[in-house]
């Protein structure tokens, strides 16, 4: 049987041993390709680039809903370094500035979206890398921004959002513990961010400020992202009008919320850069606040400031 290897690209986009960058620079493109080319594809045998255990999961998940026969494989290096110092130097910064104005002069012909189609050679697919549009220039293709938004309503019915068991209007999210597989010799071989979850950051005592909401008769619970399937995940995001969580990858899982909704962030002393998550919220007509930090890691949210914002509306209430 021929074989179609879908190689991801570690020069293009972050670290796709990150749940957001992984979700934007290889699920995302690689699913819309598959069900784009159903007829040119399958009979053929599909590799997909293996990045670490959990990330392949999510996509192994998806594909048991399909007839397609596949493997997955380590196909090469999963991420790009890029040094702080560089990032930071006065080359690094005209070099980004002069991307934006290339942007503003040439719209989508601008050289970063080159690489915004599947490129060929031979029976390996080498794909596309949306997350590097948000990181550069803060926004996505017309094009591909709708076809994101027509995945998303595609993706909220193959997980039977309607259905879900996590139906609460506001989530509080706890961030996993680091997963078993992480000690394995597996694990140590895959490609993962240093820390993980509660290893790099956490919100502080998200019980505690669930208790407090529902003693305000909000309808409110506690979700941890990193405990469950895509599904499971996809249905809590969307039946939720109101999510609070510190800043980091789950809150990818925006994506499936409702235009309108609004997420509460807790910024990190752990961070020094600009939050990613305040270019897709505006992406996806989200509303977002973020709560500052006191030179925290793990801070505990502002109840007060937490209540402020939800109590604008009567929407969020049960």
């Amino acid at each position: 049987m021929e074989k179609i290897y879908f190689k991801s690209d570690p020069k293009r986009g972050g670290d796709l041993g990150n749940y957001w960058h992984y979700l934007l620079g290889y699920f995302l493109p690689v699913i819309n390709y598959i069900n784009t080319h159903k007829s040119e594809i399958q009979a053929k045998h599909l590799i997909f680039d293996s990045c670490n255990p959990l990330s392949d999961e999510i996509l192994k998940e998806y594909l048991q809903s399909t007839d397609f026969t596949h493997s997955f494989e380590k196909l090469g290096p999963k991420s790009i370094d890029v040094p702080r110092k560089d990032w930071k130097s006065l080359k690094g910064k005209v070099n980004r500035k002069l991307l934006q104005l290339e942007l503003l002069l040439r719209g989508s012909h601008a050289s970063i979206f080159t690489y915004h189609q599947f490129r060929k050679c031979g029976k390996q697919l080498s794909v596309p890398r949306w997350d590097k549009y948000l990181d550069q220039y803060g926004k996505f293709l017309p094009e591909t921004q709708e076809l994101i938004s027509k995945m998303v309503e595609e993706l909220k019915t193959w997980a039977d959002s309607t259905n879900s068991t996590h139906r609460s209007k506001i989530l509080v999210l706890k961030r996993a513990d680091p997963p078993a597989i992480t000690q394995t010799e597996a694990g140590q071989e895959a490609r993962w961010l240093p820390g993980y979850g509660t290893e790099r950051r956490s919100l502080r005592e998200p019980e505690k400020l669930v208790s407090q909401l529902l003693a305000l008769g909000f309808d409110a619970s506690l979700f941890t992202p990193g405990d469950h399937n895509l599904k499971s995940q996809i249905q809590a995001f969307s039946a939720a009008n109101v999510v609070i969580a510190i800043r980091g990858a789950e809150l990818i899982n925006m994506l499936w919320m409702s235009p309108g909704s609004m997420i509460i962030m807790q910024e990190s002393a752990d961070f020094s850069n600009e939050a990613i998550q305040v270019k897709l919220a505006k992406a996806f007509h989200l509303q977002l606040h973020i709560l500052p930090h006191r030179g925290e890691i793990s801070p505990e949210a502002d109840y007060s400031l937490v209540k402020k914002h939800i109590s604008k509306t009567n929407k969020w209430n049960s």
